[in-house]
């Protein structure tokens, strides 16, 4: 569906993303896909705006047996910004990063 549409691509796992870093992303935007810079140097490429192109690659790729999203990103010579705010793009896949991440929600409720 929607084979000429850009796509937002937002990961179920970053439970500190604002509004304001989905507003970044869109006004950084540049084709063919722009995504979150980790504080490690790596891309977060579900925290990105693809294009057809991009996903077009990604298609190709994992027709070929190549699943890594973060491959189409060089490969297309993708944008990578830094978020605003490192915490924005903090990840909760485990226990304790979720834990860790409402203990930040709690400490801003209470000022």
């Amino acid at each position: 569906m929607f084979p000429d549409s850009n796509w937002l691509v937002l990961g179920c796992d970053y439970p500190l993303l604002p509004p304001t870093a989905l507003q970044q992303l869109v006004l950084e935007y540049s084709s063919p896909i722009t995504c979150f810079l980790n504080k490690d140097g790596f891309a977060e490429p579900l925290l990105a705006i693809w294009s057809p192109e991009a996903l077009q690659q990604l298609k190709e790729n994992a027709a070929q047996g190549m699943n890594g999203m973060s491959n189409v990103i060089k490969q297309v010579n993708g944008k990578m910004i830094p978020p605003l705010r490192q915490e924005w793009i903090m990840g909760a896949k485990t226990k304790e990063e979720w834990e860790e991440a409402m203990k930040i929600v709690e400490s801003r409720n209470l000022r």
